[in-house]
């Protein structure tokens, strides 16, 4: 199940959120993905640093652009009871590296990326 491999710490903005505070957030942790919720931490969006990289050169006034004009509105998402082989095909057909994980309430639980599944991958291959 996708709760065996989840990373459960998650970066957060809100859709107000600038371009730059972004960038800094995915600098200082070292990830790629970003999830964008709404007051009540319901699941808005998510921006990549493919997003960033993109935004910084073709957006102009790149220091005042909000996460709700870049990030992916309405993404896909899987439960933490989701098997991981119905998660890596969603990855695969919508050629995409990360799955927000959220509970039947909506509230994040966690995200699953690529490299979580080659993680996993991994240490299967070790057993």
């Amino acid at each position: 199940m996708v709760a065996d491999i989840m990373t459960r710490k998650v970066i957060i903005l809100g859709p107000q959120d600038n371009l730059v505070d972004a960038f800094n957030r995915i600098s200082n942790h070292g990830i790629h993905h970003l999830l964008i919720t709404d007051l009540d931490g319901k699941l808005k969006g998510v921006v990549s640093d493919r997003d960033i990289l993109w935004a910084l050169p073709h957006v102009s006034s790149w220091y005042t652009k909000r996460m709700n004009e870049i990030m992916t509105q309405h993404p896909l998402t899987v439960t933490p009871e989701t098997p991981i082989v119905a998660a890596v095909a969603k990855l695969i057909s919508r050629r995409i590296n990360c799955l927000p994980v959220v509970s039947s309430d909506g509230s994040i639980c966690g995200i699953v990326t690529s490299t979580d599944l080659l993680k996993a991958y991994h240490a299967l291959l070790n057993h």
